[in-house]
């Protein structure tokens, strides 16, 4: 799944990553990516909308590794 490797491929750099994703899809970030929302927006004609973000995890590399 797309969402597994872009998580991967944040963890081995060691970054944080946000996603803004309608408010239904926030169980499936928060399952899959461990996402944790931090802040919901409803917009015109209830239509929600989630901040999401996923702590920085891992070391990062270091200056040279591949």
């Amino acid at each position: 799944m797309l969402l597994r490797r872009a998580c991967e491929l944040a963890d081995d750099a060691g970054y944080e990553m946000f996603v803004q994703a309608n408010g239904a899809a926030v169980a499936v970030y928060g399952r899959v990516g461990g996402f944790e929302e931090r802040e919901r927006v409803v917009l015109e004609g209830g239509y929600e909308e989630a901040m999401l973000v996923r702590p920085a995890k891992g070391q990062g590399r270091r200056a040279g590794e591949v």
